[in-house]
């Protein structure tokens, strides 16, 4: 009997593990090789992304429009919110914050491949082509 919980215990947890891993969580470089990005999945069921490392000269959020946050340090910032999963591949419905300029965008993640990640900076609809695409490699 206890052996039988064991196994449905255990099983139970990898389908939770599982169902939640969309392959995208995990830690992402980005394309300009200015900083790392956790991905991870937030309290709120939704997917975030911050700040982790920061390998630019910047590391100060000056651009930021509020201007009590522009002394913030960029380590540590999360600048992926609000992000749900849209089949396996892609997180979508969420927003990214560009430290150099200080704004923020619609996004939309695709995980390409185990190493590579396409992110969607956009206005509007994505495919309404206001934006641009980003390449992330995993860390």
């Amino acid at each position: 009997m206890k052996t039988l919980f064991l196994i449905s215990l255990f099983t139970f947890l990898n389908f939770i593990a599982f169902a939640q891993n969309t392959g995208i969580t995990g830690n992402w470089q980005s394309e300009e090789k200015t900083g790392v990005v956790e991905i991870g999945l937030g309290s709120d069921s939704s997917y975030y992304g911050k700040l982790i490392e920061v390998t630019s000269q910047k590391t100060f959020d000056d651009k930021n429009p509020n201007e009590n946050l522009r002394k913030a340090p960029l380590k540590g910032l999360v600048i992926m919110k609000g992000f749900h999963t849209e089949g396996k591949t892609i997180l979508s419905g969420g927003t990214i914050y560009d430290p150099k300029n200080g704004k923020t965008y619609n996004c939309k993640i695709t995980l390409k491949d185990e190493t590579t990640l396409l992110i969607r900076g956009f206005i509007g609809a994505s495919w309404m082509g206001l934006g641009r695409t980003t390449i992330w490699k995993r860390h």
